[in-house]
């Protein structure tokens, strides 16, 4: 049998570099040809999983491929962010996620399995809302600066909740106690639903929620909303005063939620998840859905999410070590 012999002449290299440039376009025309699965790192009914279905909906009407939403919850999200961040890097495998599984729980969790920004690619932001402080109806205050009165001289008497260790809620809080220098004990429940029975039983007498779950027990008198964690007025609930403006500034906390993939997912695939999570949130149906949650949608580019999470990474790192924070 004779042997074949390539010589690479002007014309083969020409055409080898064309086929080259013209791969990328190529992949991303291709894709996606089979469903997408979207993985959620918390039980159904949360913001994850309502956004991972608003994009499962959106891909079956702009691709005529579904968006699969699987279920894998545990350690703050970081189970279904651990099987994303080792699955193959070809957009059919994505990561909804909130803050905790790609920048908190690497600070918090020891052996957590992967490594966030080595292992997944930030796609877009989808949606994010700021914290709100709330207290007991038994708690003797009706503003910010009464409650901060009587924490400083409640020392020892005082309980905040979380729906868990290290969430955005659990954190917040013990910024805010670090920052205006106040003892309370923190008490984590398995979720919103305990934690928010557990401040109208009185069992906690503060906590931070999103704005959505306790303006609805604010308005039921089982909670006062007493500020919102940003610097100018939450336009969702415009009738909540700012934390600034009632003299404590730099207290900004925003808990997001957004899109992930595998990391070394071809940047033309990245690209095209990046223009269709835009086109799902941009209004409509969608963009209701998530208001409705309290949430504002937020799509960006991966440059934009990359750039929160390393900075909540930070920022998250410093509060878990100045409070000492244990899983």
């Amino acid at each position: 049998m004779s042997k074949m012999t390539l010589r690479w002449t002007p014309r083969v290299v020409l055409a080898a570099l064309v086929l080259c440039c013209a791969s990328p376009p190529a992949l991303a025309q291709a894709y996606p040809n089979k469903p997408i699965r979207i993985l959620v790192g918390f039980a159904p009914g949360g913001p994850n999983d309502i956004l991972a279905r608003i994009l499962g909906d959106h891909f079956q009407k702009a691709w005529g491929q579904p968006g699969i939403v699987e279920h894998k919850p545990g350690l703050g999200g970081s189970l279904a962010a651990d099987q994303v961040a080792k699955a193959a890097p070809d957009g059919y495998t994505l990561l909804s996620t909130g803050v905790g599984a790609v920048a908190i729980n690497q600070n918090l969790l020891p052996n957590l399995g992967y490594d966030p920004k080595r292992d997944l690619a930030p796609v877009s932001m989808m949606a994010w809302t700021p914290v709100v402080l709330s207290v007991a109806a038994a708690v003797p205050a009706t503003t910010l600066a009464q409650f901060i009165a009587h924490a400083k001289v409640a020392a020892g008497q005082l309980n905040h909740a979380s729906p868990g260790t290290g969430s955005s809620s659990h954190l917040a809080a013990e910024a805010f106690r670090l920052k205006l220098g106040f003892q309370s004990q923190h008490i984590a429940y398995r979720g919103v639903p305990p934690m928010n029975e557990a401040m109208t039983k009185g069992e906690a007498q503060w906590t931070f929620d999103t704005p959505q779950g306790a303006m609805n027990l604010h308005r039921q008198g089982k909670v006062r909303v007493l500020g919102v964690a940003t610097n100018a007025r939450w336009p969702l609930f415009p009738e909540i005063p700012t934390m600034a403006e009632q003299g404590v500034g730099d207290f900004e906390v925003f808990t997001w939620f957004g899109l992930a993939a595998p990391a070394a997912t071809p940047r033309p695939i990245i690209d095209r998840l990046v223009g269709e999570v835009a086109a799902a949130l941009k209004g409509g149906e969608a963009a209701e859905r998530i208001r409705n949650l309290g949430m504002q949608p937020v799509p960006g580019t991966p440059e934009e999410m990359a750039r929160i999470i390393d900075t909540d990474t930070r920022r998250w790192a410093e509060v878990i070590r100045a409070a000492n924070v244990k899983p």
